[in-house]
Order: structure tokens, then sequence, then C-alpha cells
């Protein structure tokens, strides 16, 4: 007879039988994406933040060519994270330090962190328009701030998308190039080779 986890394990791979399972067994802690799940000696479960041991500590950059809205969010996001996984004062403390820490080295100034703490919780003004606009690092963040005097909330979208980086690297082959090319493929066992070539048409 299977038990509950096994009857799943074994259904799932006659499904697909690549999928692999590991099972981890709590050494008095048992971390789960990022958070850290640990047992206090009177058996009550606590959470704490958790980061792997490769965990590079690398944010964006406060002076990256992005808007400040979005260097606030990380703020606000480590800041809350900190908050709300901390179950106990004492890890509490000991994150905001870490994350205080981490956000200073990567630039971002120390009165931008701590009026975060201050009003992360304060609610957006209400705004009658929007408009879209390229950001751009010299104007931006002043067409903002005259723009939302007026009510109007101004959203940026980047200039270069990182998705369009890669690909702007390698020129397209034009189609009379990629017919009648002659290659060859060497084994990975042996001497020998194969040679073909791509289709005329």
């Amino acid at each position: 007879m299977f038990s509950n986890m096994s009857f799943k394990t074994h259904f799932l791979k006659t499904i697909e039988s690549s999928i692999q399972f590991t099972l981890e067994k709590e050494k008095g802690c048992l971390p789960f994406s990022d958070l850290l799940i640990k047992r206090s000696p009177s058996g009550h479960l606590l959470s704490a933040v958790y980061r792997k041991s490769t965990h590079s500590d690398r944010y964006l950059n406060f002076r990256s060519q992005h808007p400040m809205q979005h260097k606030q969010s990380v703020i606000n996001t480590l800041l809350e994270q900190a908050k709300k996984l901390s179950s106990t004062t004492q890890d509490q403390n000991s994150e905001l330090k870490y994350v205080k820490r981490t956000l200073l080295l990567n630039g971002y100034p120390k009165w931008m962190i701590k009026d975060n703490k201050k009003k992360q919780y304060n609610r957006s003004p209400e705004f009658r328009s929007k408009v879209v606009l390229p950001y751009s690092a010299d104007l931006g963040e002043t067409s903002k701030g005259i723009l939302e005097r007026h009510w109007i909330r101004t959203i940026f979208k980047p200039i270069i998308k990182l998705s369009t980086v890669p690909a702007s690297r390698n020129d397209a082959v034009p189609a009379s190039k990629c017919r009648g090319i002659i290659y060859e493929i060497p084994c990975g066992s042996c001497e020998h080779r194969y040679i073909g070539e791509t289709n005329e048409a």
C-alpha cells in the first residue's frame, strides 16, 4: 500500500518518468522559497527570511538609469519582507539591519531608507488621468513632479528593453545566403565526419 505522498509521486512518474523528487528532512529548520521555518525549543514553529549561500545581495543600483519609483519599490519590498516573514522581534531587527546595510552597498542614501520606513504605508493620491512617457534620467523626475501637481499620474516605460539587447547584436542573415551552404559535423566518439549541404530552394 502506498502512503498519500507516495501515491502522488508514483502517479506523477507514470505521467512523466523524468520527474525527480528529493526528500529533505527537518534539522531544526527548513527553508522554503525565501522563508526559513524554524522550530523553537517549546515546539512552536517560527519563521524568518531565508537566503541561499549563493545570494549576491545585488539589487537595482540607486545610480542606475531607472525611475525613482522603481528604486523606492526595492526598499519597500525588502522592508515589507523583513516585517512579514520574521515572526520574532529579534529576527525582524536583525533582518532590518541586514537590509539597510545591503541597500547602502547598492548605493541607496540613508535618508531614502529612513523616509521609506515611515512612508511605505501611505496611500497614493487619487489621480484624474495618466500619461506614459519614455524614461529620461535628466527630465523624468522633473516632468513627473510637474504632472502630479496637476493630478496626472506618470508611468515610465524603458527606452530600450532588455529582451531586445541580445537580438540587436546579431544581424539577421539574408535568406539568399542560407541556401546551398556546405557544412561539416564531426562525430563525438570517432574520427568520422558528416558533410552535408543546405537545400538550394
